[in-house]
Parts: C-alpha cells; structure tokens; sequence
C-alpha cells in the first residue's frame, strides 16, 4: 500500500464512535470503510457525527466474502464486555453476547483472502483471563500475527476519567513490525515511544493536569434537559461519582451489567 493512500478501516461494534473519533484526531490518514452495529440509538449518534451510515447487518451472519469485499488494512473492534466484567456473571465464551466475535475468529478470519495487516481489540479488564481471549490470540498465532497486550486508563493521556481497558494490538508479520518488538506478547501498561510515556511506565492512578471544564460544551439552556432528577440525586447521590467542572478525576458509569 502506498504511503499516500489512506488506510481503509473496518469499525466492528461502532456504537457512537470512539475508535472512529480516536483515528480523526490521530493524524493517521485513514478512511472508515464501513461500520457495524445493531444499536439504533447508537448508530444515529454515529451517522450524525462522522455522516456514515452504520450497517446494521448482524455480525453473525457476516461472512468471509462479505469482509473481503471492503478490502480493508485494518480492523477495530470493541466487542461486548459484559461476558467478561467482574460486575457481571462472567460466563465468557458461553455469554451468548460473546457469540459474535467468537464467530469472527472462527468462521470468518480464517477464511479471509485479504486480512487485514492490523487488529486492535477493545474490551474490559479481565478479558485478559477469558477463553475467548485464548482464541483470539490462538488464531493470531496461526495465521502470524504479532501482538501485543495493554491496560491504558485515559488518565495516562491527560483526559479526567479512571477507566482501564485492556487492548491488543496485532501487526501481520510479513507486512509490518512493532517500534518495540521485545514488547511483544506480553501485557504492558505503557506505550513505547510515546509521547504520554517519556520515561516508560506510568502509573494509571495519576491525576489529570485538566479539569472536565475543558471537556465540557456550554450548551446553554438547552442543558437544563440533562440534569439528573432531584429525587435521584437524594436517592442515589451517596452510591454516584459526583464530581464538579473543576475536577480532575471522574469514573466512568454504564446502564448494567449481568
């Protein structure tokens, strides 16, 4: 592939767009060739941002064929953490919400005429543990891929909110290499040569240097529809995260987890 062509992306459980945010503010010139996702109200956040109209074919029912026709360099994944979060009934590869993915390392990457050159995976901490996970890197294995494995939180990049994640990266051998290559197959919590990482590892307790004021939009009036209920607040305030617009720290929060 030629330097000056974009790389073609494939976006795998899109939701409202936090990989295709995290490749527009990279500077990697890249073109999100398609999106995946069943979620409605997801997928019109999606479309309204990025004017990409997100396909809602069941991942499932994906095939080989189906995937090789986008011809894509890379492929983004975030798969339902659920199955694998230790708030949940961890029930892994047998979590029906696992299905999907399974089926992608079973049916269809090995099945591909043209892989991708590059995988990044998305998940919960802990899916480092799982069964599916040995698949996955079962089937990197087989097929050359190098990998490799981190826990970030977004307070290493200076963004106000505690949330680890784990991801992997995977680079097909025969077409590119990592910049640490002793990194390699093992989980790390620092991005080599990074500029959030001048001295390798930190810690991913630190404290953020900007407040969420910075992240904030003035909405105006019409933010007053996104206040929390005061009869909630009285309920639930002393079980919630309540943080203000000069703090420097906020967690994360989901609907459930079962």
């Amino acid at each position: 592939m030629s330097v000056d062509t974009p790389v073609r992306v494939l976006e795998f459980y899109s939701g409202i767009g936090g990989f295709h945010t995290a490749i527009d503010i990279s500077g990697v010139r890249a073109t999100v060739v398609a999106a995946f996702d069943i979620n409605t109200n997801a997928n019109l956040v999606y479309e309204k941002n990025f004017g990409v109209k997100v396909n809602t074919k069941s991942i499932e029912s994906l095939t080989a064929k189906d995937l090789d026709a986008y011809n894509s360099d890379f492929w983004l994944l975030s798969p339902p953490c659920q199955p694998y979060t230790r708030q949940g009934k961890m029930r892994d590869s047998e979590d029906p919400r696992a299905a999907s993915f399974i089926h992608l390392i079973k049916n269809v990457f090995p099945k591909l005429q043209h892989p991708p050159s590059r995988i990044l995976i998305e998940n919960v901490v802990n899916f480092e543990t799982s069964q599916t996970r040995q698949l996955f890197i079962g089937l990197l294995e087989t097929l050359q891929y190098d990998f490799q494995e981190f826990h970030l939180s977004p307070l290493q990049f200076n963004i106000p909110n505690s949330r680890t994640r784990y991801f992997c990266l995977a680079k097909k051998r025969t077409t590119c290499t990592f910049v640490a290559p002793e990194l390699n197959a093992k989980l790390n919590r620092f991005i080599p040569r990074s500029k959030f990482f001048p001295e390798g590892i930190q810690s991913a307790d630190t404290e953020c240097e900007k407040p969420l004021s910075s992240f904030l939009e003035d909405l105006g009036p019409a933010q007053d529809e996104f206040l929390v209920p005061n009869e909630i607040v009285l309920k639930e305030g002393n079980r919630s995260d309540i943080v203000f617009t000069d703090s420097t720290r906020c967690c994360c929060f989901t609907k459930a987890y079962g």
